[in-house]
């Protein structure tokens, strides 16, 4: 007589490359809890306590992009006032200028 058949078969893999260091990091932990090492990566991978938090927010490209070229007019504008021709006040309110963009 055979095994019974198992109605959730885990039939799907997911694989980890480990340096020698990790590897034994996980077999020493799963050793100290009295787990195989296959069974303490499945239960730490699906326990929903140690899932990091997702970033709340993280700006698209296009966003990127426009910070740059803003940033890069400013970068501009703080070479112009640096001109012989204009003072050091003028400087120093174009480096303000930008300081409030990068902080807004």
């Amino acid at each position: 007589m055979g095994r019974p058949k198992v109605s959730n078969l885990r039939d799907m893999q997911l694989k980890l490359n480990l340096t020698a260091t990790e590897y034994e990091c996980v077999v020493r932990r799963a050793r100290a809890v009295g787990m195989r090492p296959t069974h303490f990566g499945r239960a730490l991978v699906l326990s929903k306590d140690t899932a990091p938090a997702a970033d709340p927010y993280k700006p698209s490209n296009v966003e990127r992009l426009s910070y740059l070229r803003s940033a890069g007019s400013e970068i501009t504008s703080i070479r112009w006032y640096d001109s012989p021709d204009h003072g050091s006040r003028s400087q120093k309110m174009a480096v303000n200028i930008l300081a409030a963009k990068i902080a807004s």
